[in-house]
């Protein structure tokens, strides 16, 4: 015959469990609380927050570069393209946010799995940044001709 609830009930509360098991418990929260209450209100937030993420179509804007100035050493396209994009990667990685690598396929669709709502596409960024590092290295080589 089964015991009625309130028997199981009560037997499941006051099962044995080990004081060491108790302990641990107790500790490990009591660790856990101690850390958390040391974080101002603004990191408890970022933690708790969800992930912000970009996109970019890096490899694009490379091949780009590459194809609009055939003639330029690897030390010029350093200067001129990878630069100024990983400044810009940096910038964003540097403020919390995931950089996804994109591409577009010939329908102009992207090629990535899945992207998270409020995702932002920082390629025309990225684009700006290298045409600034042209402007500059235009001015940088009119000065010195101009010497």
């Amino acid at each position: 015959m089964k015991k009625p609830i309130s028997k199981r009930i009560a037997s499941a509360i006051t099962t044995p469990v080990p004081l060491f098991a108790v302990f641990a418990f107790c500790g490990a929260s009591a660790f856990i609380g101690h850390h958390m209450a040391k974080l101002d209100p603004q990191a408890k937030a970022d933690a708790l927050a969800t992930p912000k993420y970009v996109i970019a179509e890096r490899g694009t804007l490379i091949l780009q570069s590459v194809l609009s100035h055939p003639n330029e050493t690897g030390e010029q396209l350093q200067s001129r393209v990878a630069e100024p994009i990983l400044s810009v990667l940096q910038k964003y990685a540097d403020q919390g946010y995931i950089v996804l690598e994109a591409a577009r396929d010939e329908n102009n669709n992207y090629v990535v799995a899945a992207l998270p709502d409020g995702a932002r596409n920082i390629t025309k960024e990225l684009a700006d940044a290298i045409d600034q590092a042209e402007v500059d290295a235009k001015k940088k080589a009119e000065a010195g001709n101009a010497k």
